[in-house]
């Protein structure tokens, strides 16, 4: 499964889910500059009051009523043991960086293979640009390989 911005936060929250419900989970995820810090203040430019009013909005809906820190709202929160490996990208200059590293340190520390690939570009969901910027085509193409190595793991474990 992928997820990029907040469809990796998104996909994030139902992942514990499915696991709690006995469903079956992916065998790998890839989260594209994924909004998994959504909910921290510094998650929108301040200076920028028609986004600062968006987010808001974006982050009531979002939540429905559940506080900030409800793991079923919040990756950051929430217990991602069992989870299959995750292949985190993010921009460099994308100021959901540092919410995608606190992710990926989330999920080792619950015992979860999980890679951050960092770029050296300042755009946000920066893979949607792949057909003029080098560094998406590449992003793509890791992203590929991941989920390819995932399925030549999966296949060649006895039982699978």
């Amino acid at each position: 499964m992928a997820g990029d911005s907040t469809g990796g936060m998104l996909l994030m929250s139902v992942l514990p889910r499915l696991k709690q419900q006995g469903m079956p989970l992916p065998r790998c995820v890839v989260l594209l500059c994924p909004g998994a810090d959504f909910f921290a203040a510094e998650a929108v430019n301040p200076d920028d009051p028609a986004m600062v009013e968006e987010h808001g909005r974006f982050q009531a809906a979002s939540l429905h009523g559940h506080p900030l820190d409800d793991p079923a709202a919040n990756p950051l929160r929430a217990d991602l043991t069992g989870l299959p490996p995750i292949l985190i990208q993010a921009a460099a200059g994308d100021q959901f960086t540092r919410g995608a590293q606190e992710l990926a340190e989330r999920a080792r520390r619950y015992g979860v293979p999980a890679i951050v690939e960092l770029y050296p570009v300042n755009t946000h969901d920066f893979q949607s640009f792949w057909s003029f910027l080098p560094e998406a085509t590449d992003a793509l193409r890791q992203a590929g390989q991941f989920i390819h190595d995932c399925g030549a793991a999966a296949s060649s474990t006895p039982g699978r």
